[in-house]
């Protein structure tokens, strides 16, 4: 049948980025890329030729970087050539930058994939019985570790729900326990044994109502409580990695696709709700509410449900463009993009209580370091009012150029040097274990290529980590406890 036909998901990037070589020639008005047309081309071409070579080398690192790439920097293209980039006009990038910037991306690019091409750093999915002549062991480990998620992510809805934050009293600890042990989290030691369950067979008692009020916990947790908008796109990226891994994911179903594309009003929907929770949670937090009706600021919010959703969606995985700015306006950023900042506000951030540099992350200080320094060239008549900042994305393209320039290919390889001695280090841990600490090297990886800089990856590697050594401590005492 025609539903249960299956498409190459590489010959999908391949049709894809034949018809943008196509788009990007025949339009005679690329916007803010008018001067760009043969260093897009060239970036695409490159990324066609990644495609192809990375058939001769079975890595899910290169795999999560090709659709990583594709998804928020050769998708975004044609978005960013049929809108206006406000971002470039909000901060003066002009068209040699953005010409150069590309040279640049493709250059970082080519660095980073022939980086894990060459060093190969294994972690992959053996699918042998090796390690699973245990199967009561295992089990027993795995139901303790799935109750053991179900009751922490229901304890951190009770303290989003319930609990507040004074950083004057013990509440700071909680909130960094919470930290640790969050809903994101969670949920990758969650799916994680659920793929490993299914694709083993094993049986556990009620697997389908235990995934369905992990889901529910984890969205209402996510979307109501955080106003998280990425709470529903990490789920979803979630299980495209743990796809990618357990099921060497190459081809997608035609019965897959049609479910996706029926769950995309799903993901629409929350994220527009996630948007209103969390503009409604500013209101609540600073009382400006300015005597407006609740009805009519949730009538406001509606209002405005096409650009939220169209024009906020498609600027969420704007990579290309905040790249673009960042390597752009780099002299705007130096004071905050630098190894000597990063361990400042790493220091901060592991020293729960104490702030010894009283320095934010780096991806929450760009809009004010970008402000006071166009003030200070004249660039603005005063420095903007930021009562509310977002974190932005480096990128991890922009950042290896600003920080290490053309030697940025060295820094790749000892990065993934360092990758393929981690990996190698725990390949004869419990098989059950074992996939938990793979889970979370290929899940940082993506958030690393995501670039919100090295402080937050330092920091979210050691929150993971932690979070890691307690949940494995937890189940190994527990395990010996029962015997």
């Amino acid at each position: 049948m025609l539903i249960k036909k299956k498409i190459n998901i590489n010959l999908f990037y391949y049709l894809f980025s034949s018809l943008l070589l196509i788009f990007i020639f025949l339009n005679n008005d690329l916007n803010s890329f008018e001067d760009t047309k043969y260093q897009l081309s060239l970036l695409v071409i490159v990324f066609i030729i990644s495609i192809f070579t990375e058939n001769y080398k079975e890595n899910i690192l290169l795999k999560i970087l090709i659709f990583h790439f594709f998804i928020f920097y050769i998708f975004r293209i044609p978005f960013s050539i049929i809108q206006d980039n406000q971002i470039f006009d909000i901060r003066y990038v002009n068209q040699i930058e953005i010409k150069n910037s590309i040279i640049n991306l493709i250059f970082q690019y080519i660095s980073i994939y022939v980086a894990i091409f060459v060093v190969n750093p294994q972690i992959n999915f053996n699918s042998s019985d090796k390690g699973l002549k245990d199967v009561d062991q295992n089990l027993a480990i795995i139901n303790f570790i799935l109750v053991l998620t179900l009751s922490i992510i229901f304890l951190n809805f009770l303290f989003n729900l319930f609990g507040t934050i004074n950083y004057d009293n013990y509440s700071k600890y909680l909130a960094i326990l919470f930290n640790i042990f969050n809903s994101k989290r969670l949920s990758i030691v969650f799916f994680t044994l659920i793929f490993f369950v299914l694709i083993k067979d094993y049986k556990i008692k009620n697997l389908k109502y235990l995934i369905f009020i992990f889901i529910i916990i984890y969205i209402i947790d996510t979307i109501y409580l955080a106003g998280s908008r990425s709470g529903i796109l990490h789920l979803c990226l979630l299980l495209y990695l743990l796809s990618l891994y357990y099921l060497k994911l190459e081809k997608i179903s035609l019965k897959l696709i049609i479910i996706s594309i029926l769950f995309l009003p799903i993901i629409l929907i929350s994220y527009f709700l996630s948007t209103v929770f969390k503009a409604l949670s500013m209101k609540q937090i600073r009382h400006t509410f300015n005597h407006q009706d609740p009805i009519d600021f949730f009538t406001n919010m509606f209002d405005e449900f096409f650009s939220i959703i169209f024009i906020g969606g498609t600027d969420r995985i704007a990579y290309l463009n905040f790249y673009i700015e960042k390597l752009s306006n780099k002299r705007m950023y130096e004071n905050i993009i630098n190894l000597n900042y990063y361990f400042k506000s790493f220091v901060d951030r592991v020293t729960p209580g104490i702030d010894f540099f009283n320095v934010p992350l780096a991806a929450k200080d760009m809009q004010r370091s970008f402000s006071n320094k166009a003030f200070e060239e004249g660039l603005l008549s005063e420095p903007w009012n930021l009562q509310i900042t977002n974190s932005e994305q480096i990128t991890i393209f922009a950042e290896s150029q600003i920080l290490y320039g053309h030697f940025s290919i060295l820094f790749y390889f000892t990065f993934f040097f360092i990758l393929k001695i981690v990996s190698k280090i725990f390949k004869n841990t419990n098989i059950i274990y074992q996939q938990l600490i793979n889970s979370f090297i290929f899940v940082l990886f993506f958030d690393w290529i995501t670039g919100f800089g090295l402080d937050f990856f330092s920091i979210n590697v050691i929150y993971s980590s932690l979070f890691l050594i307690i949940i494995i401590f937890t189940t190994v005492v527990l395990q010996k406890f029962k015997r």
